[in-house]
């Protein structure tokens, strides 16, 4: 009878591993299969650079008075150097610029184009690598690991669920069953902080498939993606000056110029 049992719990054992092994073999293949549908493991791993535009209505402003919407405008050096210019005009808001390093936590601010005091910055590094999973899936620095696979039902149809964790933190992906791209996706931080994106308007940018409309928690982007695009490097090593506008990550026509090896 012992013996019986401990056969019995062995095999149970070697089952448990296997339908382990079967769940991360689906995943994976799920997973492949949404990489090569943005674009390829090869194009995603060329990003060096990217900027998004999103434009935002709040669906329920708590104070309409000082923001009913934004404008926000990102531009990023991977793996660590972000800058933004986030418009709440004409709500009382104002307009803010910010400038970090999310590796140091070097961080500068300019609100409405005063500077303030600036703390070391320590979040916007999980925010920079929530882009690039939500925007891209992979970039060379940022790969979820597969765990688990299923199909589930989201609104009314099929999706294909795959489970990752991405530096300790539980990310789904709900893709297509045929295009393999995904329409949302839902990362949980901690209980209290869960974030859910709608991913729709899918389009090619550089040979990247990226979505023109994001909703998170309800509130629909309108967006606007760039890869590897010309920008000024000097915008992440110094604060921004009062004057900062929303398109001052660009690089100006005259360092093109120097670029090029000067107009001919």
């Amino acid at each position: 009878m012992m013996v019986s049992l401990f056969v019995m719990a062995c095999v149970g054992v070697v089952a448990g591993r296997e339908a382990k092994t079967d769940d991360r073999a689906q995943a994976e293949a799920l997973w492949n299969q949404a990489i090569a549908a943005k674009g390829g493991r090869e194009r995603l791993g060329s990003i060096k650079s990217f900027a998004i535009k999103e434009r935002a209505h709040f669906d329920k402003p708590t104070r309409p008075d000082m923001a009913v919407g934004q404008v926000e405008q990102i531009a990023v050096e991977l793996p660590d150097l972000w800058w933004s210019f986030s418009d709440y005009r004409p709500g009382k808001m104002g307009y803010m610029v910010r400038v970090v390093n999310t590796t140091t936590g070097r961080h500068w601010a300019t609100s409405n184009g005063s500077s303030g005091k600036t703390a070391p910055d320590r979040s916007t590094g999980e925010r920079l690598r929530r882009f690039e999973y939500v925007y891209f899936l992979e970039t060379r620095w940022v790969r979820p690991t597969p765990l688990r696979a299923s199909r589930v039902q989201l609104g009314g149809r099929s999706v294909d669920r795959v489970e990752t964790e991405i530096d300790a933190q539980t990310v789904l992906f709900d893709l297509d069953i045929e295009t393999h791209l995904p329409v949302r996706i839902e990362t949980t931080v901690t209980p209290a902080r869960r974030y859910v994106f709608d991913l729709t308007a899918y389009h090619e940018v550089s040979g990247i498939q990226v979505p023109g409309r994001v909703s998170l928690g309800g509130d629909p982007a309108d967006v606007e993606v760039e890869i590897n695009p010309g920008y000024d490097p000097a915008i992440f090593t110094a604060p921004p000056p009062p004057d900062a506008g929303i398109d001052s990550w660009r690089k100006r026509a005259d360092q093109r110029s120097r670029a090029d090896g000067g107009s001919r």
